[in-house]
């Protein structure tokens, strides 16, 4: 299939990908004068600048003479928390202002601080401690006021693990021995809780929120030590529990 030519108004589309935002493609040159690698002023482009801190020129790649095509190489360098959508503006190539449409997908990539914690308590207590979120991606990241997970006794992953894979024919066998196994292993009343007193929360793109987690277990819950999976909207927490009868924790 050949390539579509370019009019004087058709936009240059440059698709944003890990920091920068490029294009290659054929090119026509309406200027005056010629098309050489260097860097070009862009116009426009006002969000994408705005959370940048400014824009840096473009960088052009190639060698068009006035009046002829060829092809040519534009990037331009945004921040990874450009928002998402079509951005519009123009650059200067070849003494000639030629419109540019930068295209941001959208991105969500947060990160939680720790990504492993251990809490000791006691049945029934609430232990606070101190979670960090930051927010990588380009839209605002919620994270819900409460959220909750099982409890799972260590010692009793293995046999769930064992049990799940005995008799396994397949790959899928085995997957649904393990499903069984879990689903049978599971207390309903074993439920870590986990609460954000200023939740929801809400962290905007390239901010850092640090805030208090408040992590609650059952009253009867058995003195040992368990394993939670935890899900902070979609990024994962494991939390390891170690419960005693005596320690760190206050009663409800």
């Amino acid at each position: 299939m050949g390539e579509t030519p370019k009019t004087a108004d058709a936009p240059l589309v440059l698709v944003a990908k890990a920091g920068r935002a490029r294009m290659r493609a054929p090119f026509t040159n309406r200027g005056r004068a010629r098309v050489r690698p260097g860097a070009a002023e862009i116009e426009g482009l006002e969000a994408i600048a705005s959370s940048s801190g400014g824009l840096r020129p473009a960088r052009v790649r190639g060698s068009v003479a006035p009046g002829e095509r060829g092809e040519v190489r534009i990037s331009i360098r945004i921040d990874r928390s450009a928002p998402p959508g079509e951005h519009d503006g123009t650059i200067q190539v070849g003494g000639e202002q030629v419109p540019v449409r930068v295209v941001v997908p959208e991105r969500r990539q947060v990160r939680i601080l720790p990504r492993r914690l251990t809490v000791d308590v006691t049945p029934g207590a609430r232990i606070e401690r101190t979670l960090v979120l930051e927010n990588r991606g380009n839209v605002p990241f919620c994270a819900p006021r409460r959220f909750a997970s099982y409890l799972e006794p260590r010692d009793r992953m293995c046999g769930v693990l064992r049990e799940g894979f005995k008799d396994a024919a397949d790959v899928q066998s085995a997957l649904d021995g393990l499903a069984r196994a879990a689903a049978g292993s599971l207390d309903a009343d074993a439920l870590l809780l986990v609460t954000l007193p200023e939740g929801p929360l809400e962290v905007a793109p390239g901010e850092i929120a640090t805030f208090p987690a408040v992590f609650a277990v059952p009253r009867s819950l058995p003195a040992g030590e368990y394993s939670a999976f935890l899900r902070v909207a979609d990024v994962p927490l494991r939390v390891r529990v170690c419960c005693t009868r005596e320690g760190e924790g206050e009663e409800e």
